[in-house]
């Protein structure tokens, strides 16, 4: 260990005698004497050359701290490069290693450009799995593109394309100067891949006239499944049959039939189809898809068109109904169909699916809803597990849930300014849904949760998740992120002594409880 000495120069003799006491002077306010004055002086040089010589201690002795925090440091790196030769991640197999990536950019749809640069192995591992670079977005730039998506589609090899455009939306300034037209040598790029399209995701936000392109690759989607339509600006909309959006009446542009004539005047074996937000009334009229081979469909139908459902083998189904009530309509038979939303309850009326597991109602369940929805339960059989009944009035349901003894969840957006204390009573003092394990309960108004409490404690009622949510816009402001004051104590008791889970959503995130597979499947 080195061993460091400063030599400190001597204190120069004093030529003012020593006996002469200033210290009194601190303490008060007095003027020193003239004989005092030059004992004061030698006291500040006697200072000043202390202080002097402590700076130059101080100033070795940072030289010396600063060559062993390098040393540390430099023990530090060393410590961590040799650490990391052990580290699990350096073992893990490529299969784990894509898995991770693919879970990394599921979210966003864009292709792993940054894990690609992670480290030599998981750079291998990622430009090798093919699959991880089939999510194509045709941009909207004013930036030249071409090679990145050289890169692009060639990093995807022969696997399946996932496309999708959407532009901007519009007021932005970008668009004001023109730059959601899809960039050309890029679309010429995608579209001389078509024939291994998988999916297709459409915006027609900016305009139908910019999507042009897709019929340079009209004959050649032989491979095309999946195929979704968007009609506004940035739609997020969950793909779970809860949430589909309400649909508007509006009559069809001849730009959009001429774009979805493309994807579909060939033989098509698209079995994924869905009209987000969309603000028509019906699908269009040349619209013409492999009914037989489609199993998920949503969006726009008219009641007259009911009946080409009949060929479909959908598995789910979220539809709005529209147009006039024809004189009959024979019921359509849906003997593959699992899921189901619907905005009118009366569409109901004219399906039969004998094997349904989740029902969503959209819109607003009034008492004739109930005995809508009580006539379908019945005719359907008794394979129903979740329903989903928005903007409802609760009146009324509990002859609906006596036909549903394998029902495990049920959520009820309450429409009414009083809750049903009934449908509580019912649900606790009864076998009513003896398998009921999830209680999702949405109000307008405030109200005394204490009837849902006692829910929740009933013996007959083994619930397991318990959710409150405000569901008027008058409390969506996350007021109900917490538990209530009124009911803290009754609330901290039930979690404690039972194996209940309570929870007060605010309304977004209720809804994003419904996004989520888990609660579907």
């Amino acid at each position: 260990m080195t061993t460091f000495y400063w030599t400190i120069p001597p204190r120069p003799p004093s030529p003012v005698s020593s006996t002469v006491d200033v210290t009194p002077l601190l303490r008060n306010n007095h003027v020193p004497c003239d004989f005092e004055i030059p004992y004061i002086h030698d006291i500040l040089s006697t200072g000043q050359f202390e202080v002097d010589d402590l700076n130059i201690q101080i100033g070795h002795v940072v030289v010396v701290l600063a060559r062993l925090v390098r040393k540390r440091d430099a023990a530090l790196e060393n410590i961590r490069q040799h650490r990391a030769i052990i580290s699990p991640v350096r073992r893990l197999p490529a299969e784990l290693v894509c898995e991770i990536a693919s879970l990394s950019v599921a979210r966003d749809r864009r292709p792993p450009w940054c894990l690609a640069q992670i480290c030599r192995s998981w750079r291998s591992f990622v430009l090798g799995s093919s699959v991880l670079w089939t999510d194509i977005h045709i941009p909207s730039s004013v930036r030249p593109l071409d090679r990145m998506f050289h890169t692009l589609l060639a990093r995807s090899g022969s696997a399946p394309l996932k496309v999708c455009w959407a532009p901007r939306p519009l007021g932005s300034p970008l668009h004001q100067v023109g730059v959601d037209v899809p960039d050309a040598k890029c679309v010429r790029l995608v579209v001389a891949q078509s024939p291994r399209w998988r999916s297709l995701r459409l915006d027609f936000t900016a305009g139908i006239g910019l999507l042009r392109w897709l019929s340079r690759a009209s004959g050649n989607l032989g491979a095309l499944q999946i195929c979704e339509v968007i009609d506004k600006e940035r739609d997020e909309t969950p793909r779970s049959p809860a949430s589909h959006p309400l649909l508007k009446d509006s009559s069809w542009p001849r730009e959009l039939d001429a774009a979805l004539a493309a994807i579909f005047s060939s033989p098509s074996n698209v079995r994924n189809i869905t009209f987000s937000n969309w603000q028509h009334a019906s699908f269009p009229p040349d619209f013409a898809p492999n009914w037989r081979q489609l199993t998920h469909y949503s969006g726009p139908i008219t009641r007259a068109q009911l009946g080409a459902l009949a060929h479909a083998p959908l598995v789910c189904l979220a539809v709005r109904c529209a147009g006039p009530k024809p004189e009959s309509i024979p019921p359509v038979l849906l003997s593959n169909l699992r899921h189901l939303c619907v905005q009118d309850t009366e569409v109901l009326l004219h399906i039969q699916a004998p094997i349904l597991e989740v029902l969503t109602c959209q819109h607003r369940c009034h008492a004739a809803s109930s005995l809508q929805v009580l006539a379908f339960v019945k005719a359907s059989g008794n394979s129903l597990r979740k329903i989903v009944l928005r903007q409802s009035d609760t009146p009324g349901l509990v002859p609906v849930l006596e036909c549903l003894s394998n029902l495990t969840h049920l959520l009820i957006e309450d429409h009414g300014n009083v809750p049903d204390a009934a449908l509580f009573r019912a649900l606790g003092a009864s076998p009513l849904c003896p398998k009921l394990s999830t209680f999702v309960y949405g109000f307008r108004t405030m109200f005394d949760v204490g009837p849902i409490l006692h829910l929740a404690k009933s013996p007959v009622r083994p619930l397991r998740h318990v959710r409150f949510f405000a569901g008027c816009n008058r409390y969506r402001s996350g007021a109900l992120d917490r538990c209530p004051s009124n009911v803290e104590k009754e609330v901290e008791s039930l979690r404690n002594t039972t194996s209940v889970d309570i929870a007060f959503l605010p309304f977004d995130k209720a809804m994003k409880l419904l996004q989520k597979e888990e609660f579907w499947l």
